[in-house]
């Protein structure tokens, strides 16, 4: 991080196998980005337990966490992940192929969802897990029975969950309100 890269990026965040890489290990990468203006965000809570997302977010100061579906195992930090509403980018078809659940069905996203925590839909190296985005929503909905106010939900919080302006995040709300009642 010698240069200065702020026009071309915004965020720092990592992946890749949780487990033998404590967030506490790159904590000094992440003082470093946070220096710069980065935004911060790493895996953490797919296949790592909820304290690697404690450690996240306290050594890491992380505002987004990439998958985080294992924070279940802890009340307090769910309680935490939706009083600040930090974002959890969950990618469910991955989960299932990597094992965390066994099937769609047991996934928490939605649980989640109803707890108000800012959950939102992704896919995962699509060519590799299979599941593209739609692919992830079509399997949510046809497991869950999803309404149409679940599905924009979701959405919003895609959006929310952004790095985007928070003027631009306004704008596609307003649009997305706008086609679904329109």
């Amino acid at each position: 991080m010698a240069d200065d890269y702020s026009d071309d990026f915004v965020a720092l965040g990592m992946a890749s196998t949780e487990i033998g890489n404590p967030p506490n290990k790159f904590q000094r990468l992440y003082e470093l980005g946070k220096n710069r203006g980065y935004k911060l965000q790493t895996h953490s809570g797919e296949e790592g337990s909820a304290d690697l997302i404690w450690g996240s977010l306290e050594a890491m100061q992380v505002k987004r966490i990439d998958h985080g579906v294992r924070c279940t195992e802890d009340p307090l930090l769910v309680d935490h992940l939706k009083s600040h509403q930090i974002p959890l980018t969950v990618c469910p078809l991955s989960n299932v192929r990597l094992r965390v659940f066994d099937k769609i069905e047991d996934h928490n996203i939605i649980d989640l969802l109803k707890k108000e925590v800012l959950v939102t839909v992704n896919s995962d190296d699509p060519a590799y897990f299979g599941g593209f985005l739609n692919d992830n929503y079509h399997a949510l909905i046809d497991a869950f029975d999803l309404d149409k106010t679940d599905v924009l939900a979701l959405v919003k919080n895609g959006f929310r969950a952004s790095y985007l302006p928070e003027d631009r995040v306004q704008v596609f709300m307003d649009e997305l309100d706008r086609v679904v009642d329109g």
